[in-house]
């Protein structure tokens, strides 16, 4: 048996599609809450799938002559569906509560997977993802005491089962050696797997599996940040000025119906001004994936008498509307979170022609301020040791016009507003460049769950040391903001996909 086969990267492909997960931790599952009833059925499903399906030739097929425990298929389906289950309830009520409803809906996208490819690619899929997770650990600490390996206390902390069987694999197919000293046996990397290793990792990320688990991060970040307006506030305390400049900028009108993508806790549209901008005559309808979020936001809707303003849940990528269905369509510090080119063709595709699509990037500080690079200099080790570059989003953000003619826009223009943060608050500025942050999130993502987790204590108590030895002038960065807007063009014109004149306007 081997993982780096064509059949896994249509099996993760199709995993992904059928809405199917293996890492619920990283959506939050320290709030994990499973009924009795539901913790049945999955339970049962698992027995029940992997006796019908787990047999040969399947077993032959998928395996090969590498030994497998007989109970693999019944793990690896019970795994899949309690991480699935907990992702559904956290898409659909912003925290983990599975109860029976959630869990058969986990089971309905198993079997729909097994229907449409198999159930030996479900297996692979399982091998794939928790091989990246074991073995990334390994390479992480360059040993594991068999104990902690095991136990997966620090790498797969979901699992109810000791990872014994997991480790004989390992053993057998020359990924793991085992070494002894001072009376202990710890886990070791071989060449092989770490070779291994990377291609798993290339094709976690080749197939987009990388991509949704962050995206999963993301939501669950949002959906349990109970006080995110605050935070705002805290962290970036010229955000008032720039939400009412922003919605200046995006040049509403009365009567005007616009759509707010990636919208939070209604944050722009109340407090920016756009819900006034527009008037009763006009309307705003708010986006999010995450129900957290949304929920924050009608609360204001109901404190402001806003009939005229309407949430609805959904992605970027994805938007549950009709063609042309807007005047005008902006998102804020949403791209990061999203497959840009596809959110911004969405974006085109709902409004209509002469209406306007607005963005705005994610506001960008810089590492080169000293107190800043004291308070994160182990994200930055940890950066470099992965190859992940800190500039990346920012440079991004400094393109939104190429993104926008890209799209099918005319008339694109840019403008680039300056302010300033002062760090100060350790869990606050931690939650924010960490928690919040695509480029911390991904260096992170290299990690097991442990070391992640120890790294952002090291952060938290770093802060302090900084906050309590420097000035509050030694701790304040430059924050550059980047916005553009463009028109959708004419029907002819947005069919045939002219040059287009980009205007580049700067405003300091």
């Amino acid at each position: 048996m081997t993982l780096d086969r064509p059949v896994l990267a249509t099996a993760l492909r199709t995993f992904l599609e059928c809405g199917l997960i293996l890492d619920p931790w990283l959506a939050g599952l320290s709030n994990e809450s499973f009924s009795f009833e539901s913790q049945e059925l999955l339970s049962k499903a698992a027995v029940s799938l992997a006796g019908e399906y787990w047999r040969e030739p399947v077993i032959s097929q998928t395996l090969g002559t590498v030994p497998g425990p007989k109970s693999l298929g019944r793990q690896a389906v019970l795994e899949v569906l309690t991480c699935s289950a907990a992702a559904v309830a956290h898409e659909r009520v912003g925290h983990i509560t599975v109860d029976t409803a959630v869990a058969a809906e986990a089971v309905r996208r198993l079997e729909l997977f097994v229907a449409k490819i198999g159930f030996g690619p479900l297996v692979l899929v399982f091998l794939a993802v928790t091989f990246y997770e074991s073995q990334g650990a390994v390479a992480h600490y360059g040993q594991m005491s068999e104990e902690d390996f095991v136990s997966g206390a620090r790498h797969r902390p979901w699992r109810s089962t000791p990872l014994d069987d997991e480790l004989m694999l390992g053993l057998a197919t020359g990924n793991y050696r085992l070494s002894v000293r001072d009376g202990r046996r710890y886990v070791e990397g071989t060449a092989e797997g770490l070779r291994m290793l990377e291609t798993t990792r290339t094709l976690l990320a080749d197939t987009g599996y990388l991509a949704q688990r962050l995206r999963l991060t993301w939501v669950s970040h949002f959906n349990l940040h109970e006080n995110w307006d605050q935070y705002v506030a805290h962290f970036h305390p010229d955000a008032e000025a720039q939400r009412l400049a922003f919605t200046e900028y995006c040049r509403l009108a009365p009567g005007m119906a616009v759509l707010d993508v990636g919208c939070g806790p209604g944050t722009q549209m109340f407090e920016g001004g756009m819900w006034l901008a527009v008037g009763q005559a006009g309307s705003v309808v708010g986006l999010d994936p995450a129900v957290g979020m949304l929920a924050q936001a009608r609360r204001k809707a109901a404190i402001r008498g806003a009939g005229n303003v309407t949430f609805v849940q959904g992605r970027a990528e994805s938007l549950p509307f009709a063609k042309d269905r807007f005047d005008a369509s902006v998102a804020i510090g949403v791209l990061e979170y999203a497959n840009a080119e596809q959110a911004v063709a969405e974006m085109v595709r709902v409004t209509r022609p002469g209406g306007s699509v607005t963005v705005i990037g994610a506001s960008q500080g810089a590492f080169d301020l000293l107190a800043m690079r004291a308070w994160f200099q182990p994200v930055l080790d940890l950066a470099e040791r992965y190859g992940v570059d800190p500039g990346k989003r920012g440079r991004a953000y400094e393109q939104l016009e190429e993104l926008l003619g890209a799209a099918g826009l005319i008339s694109v223009e840019s403008s680039v507003a300056q302010s300033a943060v002062v760090l100060s608050d350790p869990d606050f500025t931690v939650q924010g460049v960490v928690q919040g942050s695509d480029f911390a999130l991904e260096v992170l993502g290299h990690l097991p769950w442990a070391a992640r987790e120890d790294v952002i204590r090291d952060l938290v108590q770093r802060g302090r040391t900084v906050c309590a030895s420097t000035r509050p002038d030694e701790r304040t960065i430059a924050v550059r903001t980047c916005f553009a807007r463009g028109t959708v063009p004419a029907q002819d014109k947005r069919a045939a996909r002219k040059t287009r004149s980009v205007v580049r306007q700067k405003v300091r």
